[in-house]
């Protein structure tokens, strides 16, 4: 264990004691539900600032950060990394359903959405993602994914390649970084999260786990990419699809068929066809 793996986990125990309590909300956590339900209703809203925004936005960045770290680090406590993903949640969707000005250029509902599958409840996910529209593809594309609705990922991503037919050619990676390096930046990360949530889909929903490996590989990566070079915004969208990843990668259906297959091996083709088909009822 690396000698700072225990101050780590410590700081992250402190920020999911401070905010993220079960049932228990601080002043400011309180004031934005009582807002995002006054929005709902459409009566006139308490007195709200630009900075009570910030600072929400800032609590639920920091249990993501702590979530992750009680998930990951050896030592860490899953049942408390859920408790802190799901306030995150929340609070990234308490500010979606206020309307706030910061959701024009946050993702709000995508990153409740992956708070609430880190988080244990992918039902909410999958029920805010739905009642929350965006003309954006790309908003669109990360949704399904973080709905798990495999079918409309794949239908977005080959009406991509479709549309951009010159990045499936050899050596398309030349064109990049030539003339705008930070245009470029911003587009080859769409690109290769494309590429990974792609590859993803349609490897969980067919269960060929050596395509499923080397798109998690690819998108660890690129995740690893973005946190170095990429703003904030966009390499925490990036921490909640290689999370969500890995998370569908362990819950596949296909993992106890096979198991199951294995005491009848001449039912195989039925038992995998039995799973395909639950994915297609989604």
């Amino acid at each position: 264990m690396p000698e700072t793996d225990a101050q780590r986990i410590e700081i992250a125990n402190q920020t999911r004691t401070r905010f993220g309590q079960d049932q228990v909300l601080t002043p400011l956590q309180a004031r934005a539900f009582v807002r995002s339900i006054q929005t709902t209703w459409q009566v006139e809203t308490i007195q709200w600032s630009d900075a009570n925004s910030q600072e929400v936005l800032a609590q639920a960045q920091k249990l993501v950060h702590a979530g992750g770290v009680l998930l990951s680090v050896e030592g860490g406590s899953a049942s408390d990394a859920g408790l802190a993903f799901r306030r995150a949640g929340e609070l990234f969707e308490w500010l979606a359903r206020s309307d706030d000005e910061m959701k024009t250029s946050v993702p709000l509902a995508l990153y409740a959405a992956g708070s609430y599958q880190l988080g244990g409840l992918p039902a909410m996910a999958s029920g805010l993602l739905r009642q929350i529209r965006s003309e954006d593809d790309g908003m669109r594309l990360f949704a399904n994914f973080l709905s798990a609705d495999f079918d409309s990922v794949l239908s977005r991503v080959a009406a991509f390649w479709q549309a951009h037919s010159e990045l499936i050619v050899r050596n398309a990676g030349e064109s990049f970084f030539v003339e705008n390096s930070e245009g470029d930046l911003a587009w080859l990360a769409t690109v290769e999260l494309v590429r990974c949530i792609g590859l993803a889909a349609s490897s969980l929903r067919r269960g060929d786990r050596q395509r499923f490996a080397a798109a998690l590989t690819h998108l660890r990566q690129v995740e690893g990419f973005l946190v170095r070079l990429a703003p904030e915004d966009v390499a925490l969208l990036a921490f909640f699809m290689r999370a969500a990843c890995e998370r569908y990668g362990m819950a596949s259906i296909y993992e106890p068929i096979l198991q199951l297959a294995a005491l009848r091996p001449d039912r195989t083709n039925y038992m995998n066809g039995f799973a395909r088909r639950q994915f297609a009822r989604g």
